[in-house]
């Protein structure tokens, strides 16, 4: 399966966490891995039901080219707009026919990041 370049209209960043230990307190900071063009469905999608009953989490689907950066332990983050971000956690990452071209990205949007 090939994916259409034009039909990735939203771009994110990749972020992956970074966790220090300043006298105990564990604090995580975020850093950029890489920039990404996606399509974005929300769970609300008809073709995607089935994925919302694998992963009941699931807010939003991203639809991306293959990258191997693209963990569960990541985030991305979109900025809409009008300038405010949201930030979409992932939770899995499914390769599309196994070939390394197109990935769907389940996500949980986290709306106490700011």
């Amino acid at each position: 399966m090939r994916i259409n370049a034009g039909s990735l209209t939203v771009h994110g960043e990749l972020q992956k966490p970074s966790k220090t230990n300043a006298g105990g307190v564990i604090t995580t900071t975020w850093t950029s891995v890489c920039d990404l063009w996606m399509r974005i469905m929300s769970q609300s999608d008809r073709e995607y039901f089935r994925a919302s009953q694998v992963h009941a989490e699931m807010t939003h689907m991203c639809e991306t080219r293959w990258n191997n950066e693209i963990k569960r332990d990541r985030r991305i983050v979109v900025e809409n707009s009008d300038g405010d971000s949201r930030t979409l956690n992932i939770i899995g990452v499914e390769n599309i026919g196994m070939h390394n071209h197109v990935m769907h990205v389940i996500c949980k949007e986290d709306v106490t990041a700011a």
